[in-house]
């Protein structure tokens, strides 16, 4: 099961639509924080910077945010309605964006409004949602025009929802967070932004502009560039790495498993040669008596099967967060392996039982 899970979830790393753009965007990453700016320093840079890239040529769009998509340093925070108390809370992913962040990455806002420059500050008290959010919060209203309370380092915020964007994968590859807030970028998390750029041209000018581009402004900060797909790729090396280890290990089992069940069930087939040689000598139908030991070998490596199967389950809980965009509880990887296991008990029951019941009565009598 562990083996069929892993796989199941290498495919879909491999061939999922993470629901953003990956081609043609860069993000670039740099420390402010190390170099010495503070709050007000931050927020004069990344507007200047960001102002800088935006005139470079071949760039379509440019944005600032916390964090990119597929970073997996991701915030948090507890979230929870006007109407709830705390113990009724719940934990929402949260990135700060500025307002051309959805137009970079190519998530839509699919019902009221992105960000505007003006709600840029501490005191906006604006948030945009994912759809899946908005289903989990306010299943049969409209979530434009309501309130959220986040908690925050100085007290309970109150969050007017002003937009809601389409659902993507932007935390962990497979998975859609079932609580996801957008907050704008105010000057104070200007230390911590992030450029994301959308570029026609090819990804080694755009990060040689950008990097020209932040050395005019500060010819000491070191700024790394990176193209978005390689956080895609990240994830994928990671389903890869945790499938071949643990895939490895679990096909082992599994051949050994097979290696056993066909052995047994073979020795017991074997076993009963001279009995069906009888029974075949008595005008038994070939055909009748190999159904019947099917019936006898199959019954407890399907008894076996099942429990196994329930054990198995339960167990595969643990893999949950190694199974990128596949359930713990898949029914094709689970299946597979439950299959697997009844095609060697069969495979294992019928040759032998042809073979017997296709020997001659006499030498099958003297078979041993």
């Amino acid at each position: 099961v562990a083996v069929g899970l892993l796989l199941r979830g290498l495919t879909a790393t491999q061939t999922t639509d993470p629901g953003f753009e990956v081609r043609d965007v860069a993000f670039a990453t740099y420390d402010l924080l190390g170099g010495g700016y503070d709050a007000t320093e931050g927020a004069v840079f990344q507007r200047r910077l960001l102002d800088e890239v935006r005139a470079l040529p071949g760039v379509e769009a440019a944005a600032q945010a916390i964090t990119e998509p597929l970073n997996p340093d991701t915030e948090e925070a507890g979230i929870r309605l006007p109407t709830q108390d705390r113990t009724q809370g719940r934990f929402a992913d949260l990135n700060g964006v500025t307002p051309d962040y959805f137009d970079v990455v190519g998530i839509p806002i699919v019902r009221g409004r992105a960000f505007e420059d003006e709600e840029m500050t501490t005191t906006a008290g604006v948030a945009i949602v994912t759809e899946s959010t908005a289903r989990n919060l306010w299943p049969d209203q409209d979530p434009i025009g309501q309130t959220l309370i986040m908690a925050g380092y100085n007290g309970d915020i109150t969050l007017e929802i002003v937009g809601v964007a389409g659902d993507a994968q932007v935390t962990v590859v497979g998975q859609v967070a079932p609580y996801y807030l957008y907050l704008p970028a105010s000057p104070q998390v200007a230390q911590l932004l992030r450029l994301v750029v959308k570029s026609r041209t090819d990804f080694v000018s755009t990060a040689a502009a950008i990097r020209a581009a932040a050395a005019r402004l500060d010819a000491g900060l070191a700024v790394q560039v990176s193209p978005l797909e390689s956080n895609l790729e990240f994830w994928r090396r990671l389903s890869g790495i945790l499938t071949g280890l643990t895939g490895s290990l679990g096909l082992l089992a599994l051949s050994l498993g097979a290696v056993g069940i066909y052995g047994v069930v073979a020795y017991f087939v074997g076993r009963r040669t001279r009995e069906i040689a009888i029974r075949v000598a008595l005008g038994a139908q070939p055909g009748n008596v190999l159904a019947m030991i099917l019936r006898r070998t199959m019954r407890p490596v399907v008894v076996g099967a099942v429990v196994g199967l329930a054990g198995a389950i339960g167990v595969s809980r643990v893999l949950s967060a190694m199974l990128f965009g596949v359930s713990p509880f898949d029914p094709l990887g689970i299946g597979v392996a439950a299959l697997f296991v009844l095609a060697v008990a069969f495979a294992a029951g019928f040759l032998p039982g042809r073979r017997a019941t296709r020997q001659q009565p006499l030498a099958a009598l003297h078979y041993e």
